[in-house]
């Protein structure tokens, strides 16, 4: 995109060049086998031609409007190539702080749920629950630990798409 703006940009700036003259050399050697009285057996031609185009039907004016809306054309899709780059790195960062804290808080209960089932032992052995307390503790402590691996699943996600949005991959 950004070589397309400056392309545009260039072909506007040269358009000065289709209003002035061309001067064009010719040069053509020649060869004849058998020479005769008129045409010698080397010969040469050369020319230099002056042209300059006062009228052209309006041509070169139509193609440096074309060129100048390819050109405007070309800046605003930059323009918003750009906006869009910008608006995915801003989803993609809140997307990132949102998925590590998600990620923070998993592992937080994960910790807590472990501690909930050392005391749920404790109790257990101390004979003041019955085991489905202890076994059901135990269930929370492997369900939030399953949270915790599903939270860093989606950080290291969240993560990959912010790398791809600022384009560090294809």
């Amino acid at each position: 995109m950004v070589k397309r703006a400056t392309i545009g940009e260039h072909l506007v700036r040269d358009s000065w060049a289709h209003y002035t003259p061309v001067l064009l050399g010719i040069f053509q050697p020649a060869y004849q086998n058998p020479s005769n009285v008129f045409q010698p057996q080397y010969s040469y031609q050369a020319a230099l031609v002056l042209s300059w185009a006062l009228y052209d039907g309006g041509a070169r004016y139509g193609r440096l409007s074309e060129r100048r809306a390819d050109r405007d054309i070309a800046q605003l899709q930059l323009g918003e190539r750009l906006l869009e780059t910008r608006a995915g790195l801003i989803v993609g960062l809140e997307e990132v702080r949102r998925a590590e804290r998600a990620l923070f808080e998993a592992k937080t209960a994960a910790d807590l749920a472990n501690q909930a089932v050392a005391i749920a032992d404790l109790s257990y052995k101390a004979g003041a629950t019955t085991n489905l307390e202890l076994i059901d503790a135990q269930r929370r402590a492997r369900d939030a630990q399953t949270a915790a691996v599903v939270a860093d699943d989606n950080a290291q996600k969240a993560r990959l798409a912010l790398q791809t949005a600022a384009g560090h991959f294809p």
